[in-house]
């Protein structure tokens, strides 16, 4: 009998274990491959996946897919959204990012309580807009406004009513003046004037500008010779007949002078134009207003074809098209309000001191086209109008010279007033 050392024995158990049948390994559902096999026998070794092109996966079974659903409630009650707001960037950041063949879905999270906001895409699915029409709007300039109305803007208009006639009082007695006497050098220029007027038979506030608040662009059109567009009857004419050194002429149009002349003429162009909206009309000036361009040129273009229409001629030379700042009866009125003349206040400043009742008139005259701008007008001009009563002697002394500078200071100083609208707060 052999004698068993340890190494043998060792031998023998080892042996022992190499010789027993292996046990068949049970398959198991691969969450690689998806099929049932045993392990390290997966198809899916070695393969790359279509989707997200890493190893060891078939794309059926890709990890990509794998996403977590939570229910969430939503409560029953109405919110308030911004329907395709957009606003401007808070501030601009860059992120890096070490994920690489990824598509990053950007999103922002705002800390603060507001509304939120549905794109056009989310209306769109919603069906809150359905169909969303473009309108395409070109801009002409004055020029090119000019041309097209050409027939418009030449020319003598003369407004659609019948003749005008001209009642005289009962105990007006006829006068015939004998001409006036023209310098020689100044007779060429008077017998072309007339020979115009033979040829081309011609032998008008503050409401106004309250209706324009809010209002942002502008245009103003003057009618040409606007008297003129008046027509006198045969016996008005008649009546219209003065003297020159070349002989007698009769106006066919109303003429300059006559009494009833600028209510006519303004009776007649609000007529013509006064039931067009954005319209406001002071004898010869016709304003127009709009919100915006758009707004303005469709009213300008009503106001330009119903002169056309009606055979009204505008000056081009005085045209103010498509401004957001106008030169309106004496003001100039934007957006932003209404402000003195420039000009207006320019002409007082640099007025010399009167040295007459006449004077002090005229410039008195001229403050009242601008009582609104100068705070206190009645008081400041007390001293003023103190010396042109008939019986007051004419005194320019040191109170008169203290209020003609104070005066021209405050026009200097002029503020812009808001036009006035009902719809704000009204403090008394």
């Amino acid at each position: 009998m052999k004698e068993e050392t340890p190494a043998t024995v060792n031998s023998v158990k080892r042996n022992r274990r190499q010789n027993q049948p292996k046990q068949s390994l049970q398959e198991y559902e691969c969450k690689k491959c998806g099929r049932k096999h045993k392990p390290r026998e997966c198809p899916a070794y070695g393969k790359v996946c279509t989707k997200c092109n890493k190893k060891n996966h078939f794309a059926a079974k890709c990890f990509q897919n794998s996403k977590n659903i939570h229910e969430m409630k939503v409560p029953e009650n109405e919110l308030d959204i911004y329907i395709d707001s957009v606003t401007e960037k808070v501030q601009e950041n860059e992120l890096n990012s070490d994920s690489m063949n990824k598509n990053v879905e950007i999103f922002y999270v705002v800390n603060v309580k507001s509304k939120p906001i549905l794109g056009l895409k989310g209306c769109l699915e919603l069906k809150l807009i359905e169909r969303i029409d473009a309108i395409e709007y070109s801009k002409i300039s004055k020029n090119e406004l000019i041309k097209q109305y050409k027939d418009v803007f030449t020319g003598t208009g003369e407004f659609p009513d019948e003749p005008y006639h001209i009642t005289l009082k009962d105990n007006a007695i006829p006068v015939i003046n004998p001409p006036r006497r023209v310098p020689q050098a100044l007779q060429p220029k008077l017998k072309e004037t007339l020979d115009k007027l033979e040829k081309e038979k011609k032998c008008v506030k503050n409401d106004i500008i309250s209706r324009l608040e809010g209002k942002k662009i502008f245009s103003v059109v003057d009618l040409k010779d606007g008297f003129w567009h008046v027509p006198l009857d045969e016996v008005s004419s008649e009546i219209c007949t003065f003297n020159t050194p070349f002989g007698r002429y009769k106006f066919n149009k109303m003429p300059f002078g006559v009494a009833s002349a600028p209510e006519i003429f303004q009776k007649r162009n609000q007529n013509l134009f006064g039931d067009i909206e954005g319209v406001e009309i002071y004898f010869d000036d016709i304003i127009v207003a709009g919100n915006d361009e758009a707004s303005h040129d469709a009213i300008m273009s009503k106001v330009l074809e119903r002169a056309r229409s009606a055979n009204i001629k505008f000056n081009p030379d005085k045209l103010q098209y498509r401004v957001s700042e106008v030169q309106y009866v004496g003001q100039i009125i934007s957006k932003s309000g209404i402000k003195s003349d420039p000009d207006h206040i320019k002409a007082i400043v640099e007025m010399p001191t009167p040295k007459s009742k006449t004077e002090v008139r005229r410039l008195l005259g001229m403050i009242n086209f601008l009582p609104k701008f100068i705070p206190n007008v009645s008081k400041v001009t007390a001293p003023l109008r103190q010396i042109i009563h008939e019986n007051v002697e004419f005194n320019w002394g040191k109170e008169q010279e203290m209020s003609f500078e104070n005066i021209k200071e405050l026009l200097t100083k002029t503020p812009i007033l808001k036009v006035f609208s009902a719809n704000d707060e009204i403090v008394i």
